[in-house]
């Protein structure tokens, strides 16, 4: 609902999500057009892999859909944290809440349960590093989408 370079978009493509085991369904990802068929991503993926926030994608017509990610033409140096916290603790999620506003970063909320947070290619932010080293005790799951 709120992606973080939603005043630069001015375009929805697709993500098909079927190399990702979810066979047959989509994410829709807000872009910013570029060229005929380029785009530059404005949103940070919740499932799809491989693309990142500013990342400019190339689309191909797929499964009845226009504008379908078919790969990344420019790499922005940008990788996607998602954390799942439907089991997490109290305290974990206000780690993460307080890591997040600490280094001014990027996220998008899927549900209350699901955060992807935009990072750039090195090393993790300290208070966020801490927290994905706790995960596993904090009732937490931790995936990397890029």
């Amino acid at each position: 609902e709120h992606p973080s370079r939603r005043d630069r978009a001015n375009f929805l493509i697709f993500a098909s999500l079927d190399s990702d085991g979810l066979s047959g369904k989509w994410e829709q990802l807000w872009a910013r057009k570029v060229a005929e068929a380029e785009f530059e991503v404005c949103c940070i993926p919740y499932f799809a892999y491989g693309v990142a926030l500013g990342d400019i994608v190339r689309t191909a017509p797929a499964l009845g859909k226009t504008y379908v990610v078919a790969g990344v033409a420019v790499n922005a140096g940008r990788r996607v944290l998602r954390l799942w916290l439907k089991g997490a603790i109290p305290d974990g999620r206000a780690r993460l809440a307080e890591a997040i506003e600490r280094d001014a970063l990027l996220a998008e909320w899927r549900t209350e349960n699901l955060v992807a947070i935009d990072l750039p290619v090195g090393e993790l932010p300290a208070a966020l590093e801490a927290v994905v080293g706790d995960a596993s005790a904090l009732g937490m799951q931790v995936e990397w989408g890029k």
